[in-house]
């Protein structure tokens, strides 16, 4: 995973997968963009891009199962059962490792009602 920032955009974190390649999270103005290694990289997210895509619009997922909106610490993050979770720093990933299960229906269940919010 890599972090970087250029020209007024922030390049959060590259997400590598063995056999799938990396995908690159750009942020500008609020919008969202992925940059991809090679073409093939590019066609299998683009097969199915929720299976790359953090979970939680890449909202901490801890914080989210506790019913907050925080955003993620690029440096924090882990897959889990086939999906990516991130974290508003790193110590939610072991938070999050205890209890994976739980903590990501809790999570589910709230995200129906924070996405719409700001």
């Amino acid at each position: 995973m890599v972090s970087r920032s250029n020209h007024g955009r922030t390049d959060t974190p590259i997400f590598c997968r063995r056999g799938a390649g990396c995908v690159l999270l750009r942020q500008r103005e609020g919008a969202k963009s992925a940059g991809f290694k090679s073409a093939e990289h590019r066609t299998l997210f683009a097969a199915d891009p929720e299976h790359y895509a953090p979970q939680f619009d890449g909202y901490c997922a801890v914080q989210v199962s506790r019913g907050h909106k925080v955003e993620a610490d690029p440096e924090a993050w882990t897959i889990t059962n086939g999906k990516l979770y991130v974290f508003s720093g790193k110590p939610g990933v072991p938070i999050f490792q205890e209890q994976p299960v739980a903590i990501a229906k809790k999570a589910n269940e709230n995200w129906s009602k924070l996405r719409a919010t700001q």
